[in-house]
C-alpha cells in the first residue's frame, strides 16, 4: 500500500488512471482532451470575451 505523503497519493492517483490512458492512446477514436467540460464550466460568453479570436 502506498503512503499517504503526495508522492503516495500521485503514485495512487496514476495506477487507478493507467487503464484509462492506456485504453485512449491504444484506440485513436477516443479523445485524449477535456475542452468540452472547461467550456462549459467556465464563466461567461468565450464570443463577446474575445471577438477577434472567433471567425465565423
Amino acid at each position: 500500500m502506498l503512503s499517504k505523503s503526495s508522492i503516495g497519493k500521485t503514485m495512487t492517483y496514476f495506477i487507478n488512471q493507467y487503464p484509462k490512458l492506456i485504453a485512449v492512446l491504444k484506440d485513436p477514436r477516443l479523445e485524449l482532451d477535456n475542452n468540452l467540460i472547461e467550456n462549459t464550466i467556465r464563466p461567461g460568453n468565450r464570443k463577446e470575451e474575445l471577438p477577434f479570436l472567433w471567425i465565423t
